[in-house]
C-alpha cells in the first residue's frame, strides 16, 4: 500500500517489528539466513534467540543494530564461540543506558580462551545498567576465568551473576577475587565449579568480602549477598573455610550447600 508505509507479504499487513528473510518470509530464518529488520526498532526491548542452532555471531550482528533500545537478550543453548560472545556484547554498546539482561549460557565456546573471555567481559563492562549476567555452562575453565575477572572488575551494577557449570577448578581465584568489587551483587550462582578442599573453601570465601578465615580479620566491604549456591563442588571436610566468609553475608537469606560431602566433622566445624 503506497504511501502509508506499510509491508505486506502475500497480501497480509507485515508490523514494523516482523523480520523477513532473503526470500520474502515473515519470521525467524534459518541460521545460516541473514536476518533483516525493515527498520530501526526503537520499541523491541526483549530479543529471544535460545535454542535456535546458532553458530555464526554475525548473522546476528545486523538484527541487534537495528534495536537500539534492548533491555534483555538471550542467545543460550547455541553454538556460539567466545569470540562470537564478544562480538554480540559489543555489538550491543548502542543499548549501553538500557541492557539489564545478558543470558549467554550454554554455548559450546570450543577452547575458549584468556583473551576471548576477557573481551567478552570487557564488552559487558560498557553495559553499564547490566544487573544479570548468565554465564553458566560455557565450561570455560581456569584460563577463561582469568579473562572474565578482566572485566568483571568493572561491573558495580550487577545484582545477579551465574558462573555455575564451567570447571572452574581452584584455580579461579582472580575471578573470585573480583566479586566483593561488584557491591551490589545479591545473587552469586558458583554450583558445579570443582571447587575442592580448604583451597576451593578459602577461595570463595574470599570472593565473599576479602574475609582470611585464618587470620580472622574482618573484611573491608560488607557482602550484599542475599542467595548463594556452591552446590556441587568437593569441599569436603573444608567446608567449613567457605562458611567463615558467610560471616560476612549479613543479609544472605538462601544458602545451597548440597552435594558437597563434608559429612559430620565438617559440620561441627561449621558451627562451632
Amino acid at each position: 500500500m503506497q504511501g502509508t508505509g506499510e509491508t505486506r507479504l502475500h497480501g497480509k499487513f507485515v508490523p514494523p517489528w516482523t523480520c523477513v528473510n532473503e526470500r520474502g518470509v515473515a519470521g525467524i530464518a534459518s541460521p545460516d539466513e541473514r536476518l533483516i529488520f525493515r527498520s530501526e526498532q526503537r520499541c523491541l526491548t526483549n530479543l529471544d534467540f535460545s535454542y535456535c542452532g546458532l553458530e555464526r555471531a554475525d548473522v546476528l550482528l545486523p538484527v541487534i543494530a537495528k534495536c537500539t533500545a534492548l533491555e534483555t537478550v538471550n542467545l543460550a543453548c547455541n553454538s556460539l564461540l567466545a569470540d562470537g560472545l564478544a562480538q554480540v556484547a559489543e555489538a550491543l554498546a548502542h543499548s549501553a543506558k538500557t541492557m539489564k539482561t545478558l543470558d549467554f549460557s550454554r554455548n559450546e565456546l570450543m577452547a575458549p580462551t584468556e583473551r576471548t573471555m576477557a573481551q567478552v567481559s570487557v564488552a559487558c563492562a560498557k553495559l553499564e545498567q547490566l544487573t544479570t549476567l548468565k554465564l553458566n555452562g560455557l565450561g570455560f575453565g581456569a584460563e577463561g576465568a582469568t579473562g572474565l575477572a578482566v572485566g568483571l572488575r568493572g561491573c558495580p551494577a550487577l545484582t545477579h551473576l551465574d558462573l555455575s557449570s564451567n570447571a572452574l577448578g581452584d584455580a579461579g581465584t582472580q575471578l573470585c577475587a573480583a566479586f566483593p568489587l561488584c557491591t551490589n551483587l545479591t545473587d552469586l550462582q558458583l554450583s558445579d565449579n570443582q571447587f575442592c578442599g580448604k583451597l576451593g573453601g578459602k577461595m570463595v570465601s574470599a570472593g565473599l568480602g576479602s574475609w582470611d578465615p585464618e587470620r580472622d580479620l574482618a573484611p573491608q566491604v560488607r557482602s550484599a549477598l542475599t542467595r548463594l549456591n556452591v552446590s556441587g563442588n568437593k569441599l569436603e571436610k573444608e567446608a567449613w573455610v567457605l562458611c567463615a566468609g558467610l560471616r560476612n553475608c549479613t543479609r544472605l537469606s538462601f544458602l545451597d550447600m548440597s552435594k558437597s560431602m563434608f559429612r559430620d566433622s565438617a559440620m561441627q566445624n561449621m558451627c562451632g
